[in-house]
């Protein structure tokens, strides 16, 4: 589970916010929210490091990166 502060203006903050795979907390009043979130909800923990997990898979995994790459470069030289 990951527990992700800072400002939600912040592209990885605002990563984890759009894929719903981190406790965030974008102001320092959310910390102890977001802890005691976890704390009382255990199974927050599994569902969270689940979604990390599948949105690692579907945005970070190498073959999707090179497979939007490529496309991205034909799509500059009009393929």
């Amino acid at each position: 589970c990951i527990l992700a502060i800072g400002s939600d203006t912040c592209a990885s903050i605002q990563y984890f916010i759009d894929n719903d795979c981190a406790a965030v907390a974008t102001a320092p009043s959310e910390i102890a929210e977001r802890l005691s979130e976890l704390q009382d909800t255990p199974a927050l923990l599994g569902i969270y490091a689940e979604k990390a997990w599948q949105s690692g898979k579907a945005h970070h995994e190498r073959s999707v990166m090179q497979e939007n790459l490529l496309a991205d470069l034909k799509n500059a030289i009009g393929e």
